[in-house]
């Protein structure tokens, strides 16, 4: 027969371990039921991750232009620009050292005795070192002034721009003796001024430009600065050789010679000084 107080102890000890085993069934129970309680309820909604702005890869610095010298000289007096930077005046065959650097560099001289006569040019420089450029104005200077000395002002009156004395742009028209001559400059009124004369050898001679192409005036060509209409070659000068002859100046050869005071196909050119 099972003893009983063995039994017992048996009993007892399974029924711990029972007891145990139920408290740990009840307590994983308990926990589970709570999880999934908590897991049915309505949860915010996750924050979204910001997202870092990726920065623009920063742009490359251009490359420093290697240095580079600009070598400049104008053979006439002249204002020079360099890509928009007013450098002032140069003097005649002056050489500016202008620091810069390689590539395209645009370069304007203008003329400081006529600023209607200028040279743009673009330079180029393609390695480091020291470029020189030479701008001739000077040929141009006298062409212009060649071409525009003489200025109208009106009235058929020239004005001389080296010097003050005004021209009328026409002759006389027809053939006339030096003493004829001499009385039409004197009664002339032209230009609202009537102090006119006729010129002297020196002044007539002034006229002359011996590279002109010709002008027509009468029968042949005179080479006159432009602006004067001539209809004859001879023009008669105030001045007298001796007491019978009297001078004239030839503008188809530029030549001084003296005649009689008679017709001799001469004519009036009259002249006077501005300003009285």
């Amino acid at each position: 027969m099972l003893n009983i107080k063995t039994a017992g102890r048996a009993h007892r000890r399974t029924g711990g371990s029972a007891s145990r085993w139920l408290l740990v069934s009840l307590t994983f129970a308990f926990t589970f039921g709570t999880v999934h309680q908590l897991s049915a309820q309505e949860l915010p909604p996750a924050r979204p991750q910001e997202r870092r702005a990726t920065p623009a890869p920063a742009k490359p610095r251009p490359a420093a232009k290697p240095p580079a010298t600009l070598l400049l000289v104008v053979d006439s007096a002249a204002r020079v620009v360099v890509d928009g930077e007013d450098l002032g005046e140069l003097a005649a065959n002056e050489m500016r050292r202008i620091p810069t650097g390689l590539g395209e560099h645009f370069v304007v001289a203008t003329s400081t005795v006529e600023s209607s006569v200028m040279v743009r040019e673009v330079v180029t420089i393609e390695e480091p070192g020291q470029k020189v450029v030479s701008f001739e104005l000077a040929d141009q200077v006298r062409s212009w002034q060649r071409l525009n000395r003489f200025r109208p002002i009106g009235g058929g009156v020239l004005q001389d721009t080296k010097g003050p004395l005004q021209w009328t742009a026409r002759d006389n028209g027809t053939s006339i003796s030096w003493s004829n001559a001499s009385a039409y400059c004197g009664g002339l009124r032209l230009g609202g001024s009537s102090d006119w004369r006729l010129a002297t050898l020196d002044e007539l001679s002034e006229l002359y430009l011996k590279d002109a192409p010709g002008d027509p005036c009468g029968s042949t060509t005179c080479k006159i600065y432009p602006g004067f209409d001539l209809t004859n070659y001879l023009a008669w000068s105030g001045d007298r050789n001796g007491s019978s002859l009297a001078w004239f100046f030839a503008f188809h050869q530029g030549v001084r010679n003296s005649g009689p005071g008679g017709p001799l196909n001469g004519r009036a050119l009259c002249v006077r000084r501005s300003g009285g």
